[in-house]
């Protein structure tokens, strides 16, 4: 009687688990077909089983068609949020309102700035720092340069005004079911080039779902900035950080620290690798995204496959590295 009481609850659980999971990641139709399993014929470990179901998951569900097609299409913006001294959030709306981009998880979309006369047309990659399933907008945080003709382009904009966008299948990056099969992941990235890292660990800790984080890998982020008030998404990086404390570890550093910054100091490298990241034997992914002075450092120019580079010396290998 017990043990069919304990089995009970362990079902209700994760049940109600399941439930707070497929619905965060909008997975509707395998929903009914989850549940109705545990419930018809209670296994012995219902979480596990339910675990199970979701690791095939990218097999099962039907790919979400992305809003944007490899044809040009404007997009509205809608709002602008101001992050920092030269950084902002620019909100487009979509196609159609009542569902999501539908973009892969590292994933980029390209935007266009049409050119005057015969000057060619500037078109840069962006990675949405919102999740694919907000419906009905996409967010785009964007630094501006003093010599970026795209990024002057984007602070000039308006409300009400439109800009060019497409996706790609080239701007497909490494998939989020790859990362949940992983038993540690690393994320290395510098400045602006947090919005992969942050899409991903978006899907992994965005939500505060029991089952969510039980299907995530360890994930450990070096994050490098040239003063604190650089850092860009803190509030939403660490907040998952706090949610998920044996989960995802964050470490940041700063080129330029004011007196007071109690975190760690200069540029990542080879010893800051050594002192937070896996040994090599653990067999970790290692996603690597940054200016090219970091790649040159940490691993090769990221259009070469080989590995070189801090990764190289400590003894990981060419499999273990992705360079976005």
């Amino acid at each position: 009687e017990n043990r069919k009481s304990e089995t009970m609850a362990a079902t209700q659980f994760s049940r109600e688990a399941a439930q707070g999971y497929l619905r965060a990641n909008e997975i509707s139709d395998l929903m009914n077909g989850i549940l109705e399993g545990v419930a018809g014929d209670t296994p012995e470990e219902p979480l596990g089983y339910i675990i199970g179901m979701l690791e095939k998951m990218d097999d099962i569900k039907p790919a979400l068609k992305c809003q944007l097609s490899e044809e040009w299409s404007p997009l509205t913006l809608d709002k602008i949020d101001e992050v920092n001294h030269n950084c902002k959030i620019l909100k487009f709306r979509l196609p159609e309102p009542s569902r999501g981009l539908g973009l892969q998880v590292c994933a980029c979309v390209l935007v266009r700035s049409t050119a005057e006369g015969d000057a060619p047309d500037v078109v840069r990659p962006y990675t949405p720092v919102s999740r694919g399933n907000q419906k009905g907008t996409v967010d785009l945080l964007i630094k501006v340069y003093p010599e970026g003709k795209m990024s002057q382009h984007l602070n000039t904009l308006k409300v009400g005004d439109t800009l060019d966008f497409k996706h790609i299948p080239f701007n497909r990056k490494i998939p989020l079911s790859v990362l949940r099969k992983e038993k540690h992941v690393v994320m290395l990235a510098a400045g602006t080039a947090i919005t992969p890292m942050f899409q991903a660990l978006l899907e992994l800790f965005g939500d505060d779902c029991e089952l969510q984080k039980k299907t995530s890998p360890m994930v450990t982020l070096l994050f490098g900035n040239r003063t604190e008030k650089d850092i860009l998404l803190r509030k939403d990086i660490e907040e998952m950080a706090a949610r998920c404390p044996k989960k995802f570890k964050i470490i940041h550093y700063l080129s330029t620290p004011h007196e007071e910054w109690k975190g760690e100091r200069g540029m990542i490298d080879k010893k800051a690798i050594e002192a937070h990241c896996p040994k090599p034997s653990i067999k970790p992914k290692i996603l690597v995204c940054g200016p090219p002075a970091m790649y040159k450092a940490l691993c090769g120019p990221r259009g070469q496959p080989a590995l070189s580079g801090a990764l190289n010396e400590l003894g990981y290998t060419e499999e273990m590295v992705f360079k976005f």
